[in-house]
């Protein structure tokens, strides 16, 4: 059986540095992820969506192994 979880990260930037302020987030908590085994999956910037009214500026998936 397959311990490993997936968590959704879905992110709306604030406009006055909001993306640049997670990039120094991102870049403090890598080594706690990388301690506890985690693996962040590829970054996705949607142009358009299909259904709905998703608008997130960016989304990506983290992978626990349990």
């Amino acid at each position: 059986m397959d311990d490993e979880t997936y968590m959704l990260n879905a992110l709306w930037f604030k406009e006055d540095g909001g993306q640049e302020k997670y990039l120094e987030y991102g870049a403090a908590v890598a080594p706690l992820l990388k301690k506890a085994g985690a693996e962040v999956k590829d970054n996705f910037r949607p142009d358009e969506y299909f259904i709905g009214e998703w608008d997130s500026d960016v989304f990506f998936m983290v992978k626990y192994p349990s």
